[in-house]
C-alpha cells in the first residue's frame, strides 16, 4: 500500500512535468518523495520494498530532470559527458553493493535482505542527489 503512495507521487510528478512550461522546479517533488520514503521506513514495515521503490522512483526522476536540463543546455555535449561519468560512477557503486549481496547469499544461502535494502537505499540516495544537482542547473538557468 505504501509503495502506491510513492507511485502516485511519481505519476503526479510526471504529469506536471509534461506541461507546456518545461522550466520546472523538481525540488519540492523530490523532497516530498524523500519524506514519504523516510516516513515509510520509520514505520518499520516493508522497508526493503520502500527502499526499492525509492530507488526506482528517483531513477525515473533523474531521467526526467536530465532531459529538461539537456533541452535547456547551451552545451549539450558537455552535459552528456558529465551524465555519462555520473552513470558510470553509479554503476560502479551499484555493482559493488550487489557484489556484497551476492557474496552473502553465496556464503549462507540466505537472501540477505539487509544488504539488499542498503543497496537499494544507497542507489536511491545517489539518484536523489543527482536529481537535486540537475534541478539546480535548471534553476540557475532560469534565474
Amino acid at each position: 500500500m505504501k509503495s502506491y503512495k510513492l507511485f502516485t507521487i511519481v505519476i503526479l510528478f510526471i504529469s506536471t512535468s509534461c506541461s507546456v512550461n518545461r522550466a520546472n522546479d523538481y525540488e519540492p517533488t523530490l523532497i516530498k518523495l524523500k519524506e514519504t520514503m523516510q516516513k515509510n521506513l520509520d514505520s518499520g514495515i516493508g522497508m526493503l520494498k520502500t527502499d526499492r521503490q525509492f530507488m526506482l522512483d528517483t531513477d525515473s526522476i533523474v531521467t526526467l530532470v536530465y532531459t529538461d536540463v539537456l533541452n535547456q543546455s547551451d552545451d549539450k555535449k558537455l552535459l552528456e559527458r558529465e551524465q555519462e561519468r555520473w552513470l558510470r560512477k553509479r554503476k560502479k557503486i551499484s555493482d559493488s553493493l550487489w557484489h556484497e549481496v551476492d557474496k552473502v547469499f553465496d556464503e549462507t544461502g540466505i537472501n540477505p535482505e539487509l544488504e539488499r535494502e542498503i543497496a537499494y537505499g544507497t542507489i536511491g540516495e545517489l539518484n536523489y542527489e543527482r536529481a537535486i544537482e540537475l534541478n539546480g542547473m535548471i534553476n540557475k538557468k532560469n534565474n
